[in-house]
């Protein structure tokens, strides 16, 4: 193991760490990393670190909710990256994460084709699977199934070519977890149950994007089908997994309203009064309608902000509170 004093003061381990960090989504601490990293530019360095910094930096602002501030920092990143270097594709990544944090489904797709595009290089497959990933929900969020089933299968595909050096196939939770999404949406609960345990099983193998959307997807699943008990035990992995990384607005509006979600619906059909007690205080205590009427919050949000807004109408209707 490296000197503390060594780590603190090479660029490119500070980079290194950086991006390891953002892998296990320890954003603040990722954060502290670029901005070291940064610290230690030097005029003679080539444009491509700066670049690389600068890509990073802004990633981490776009995660942590800074969203002016990321997309500064990546826009001055994209004339310094070279193409044909993984910095190009985390840049590029994460501006096309503008049409999803902006809810633009129709955008999404040519907003991640340049990532999308490089596949076949290994350093670059988690980029990719991503993009492709949520390429393949924002096909399902337009009501195209078959499009989302047809882009998650590609991208199974895709991560043969990094099977042999990264054990457990980690990336599989990426895909499977949309192949749920979808046969959940046909009904077809049991498939989608089996498919959404797949997911769950490979995301738990150390990427927690990964770990996270199946857990969302299987508690989705778990609801369809009344399974009150799985739906509530991933709803609080998914929220336990948020609450691990730090901040995400978008798990986190998602975690949070899928677990009072089910609370809801649970109420609805059980009568148990300590469900809707539990759901009227998350909303109370999180003021959703408040900040979620807020636009650079929903900016933020995307499209996961609209279902706790959608639970908060409900409530109010169940308390015959019309006017507001």
């Amino acid at each position: 193991r490296l000197p503390q004093d060594r780590v603190q003061n090479d660029f490119d381990l500070m980079i290194a760490r950086g991006m390891a960090l953002l892998g296990d989504w320890q954003l603040p601490r990722a954060y502290e990393c670029a901005l070291r990293a940064e610290s230690l530019l030097r005029d003679d360095m080539p444009p491509g670190r700066r670049g690389a910094v600068l890509g990073l930096r802004g990633a981490l602002e776009r995660a942590l909710g800074k969203t002016e501030e990321g997309a500064t920092h990546l826009r001055l990143a994209v004339p310094l990256v070279e193409n044909e270097t993984f910095w190009y594709c985390l840049v590029h990544y994460f501006i096309g994460l503008n049409a999803l944090l902006e809810a633009d489904a129709g955008a999404v797709a040519d907003g991640f084709a340049p990532v999308r595009a490089r596949h076949s290089d290994p350093k670059e497959i988690l980029t990719a699977v991503l993009a492709q990933t949520f390429t393949a929900f924002a096909a399902w969020w337009r009501g195209k199934p078959e499009e989302a089933a047809a882009l998650a299968k590609e991208a199974l595909q895709w991560v043969d070519i990094v099977q042999d050096f990264i054990e457990g196939r980690p990336l599989d939770a990426l895909p499977l977890s949309v192949l749920a999404a979808v046969h959940c949406l046909w009904n077809e609960l049991e498939t989608a149950r089996a498919l959404a345990d797949r997911a769950l099983e490979h995301g738990r193998r150390g990427l927690m994007a990964g770990l996270f959307e199946s857990s969302r997807i299987l508690a989705r699943v778990g609801l369809g089908g009344n399974d009150w008990e799985t739906a509530a035990r991933a709803a609080n992995d998914a929220h336990r997994a948020v609450r691990n990384v730090g901040s995400n607005e978008s798990w986190s509006f998602e975690a949070g309203a899928l677990l009072h979600t089910i609370h809801f619906r649970r109420w609805q059909s059980t009568g148990n009064r300590a469900d809707f007690t539990a759901v009227e205080t998350w909303l109370r205590t999180n003021r959703i309608g408040e900040n979620l009427g807020n636009w650079p919050v929903r900016r933020v949000a995307g499209f996961y902000c609209d279902a706790p807004l959608l639970l908060s109408t409900r409530m109010l209707i169940e308390k015959e509170q019309y006017d507001e």
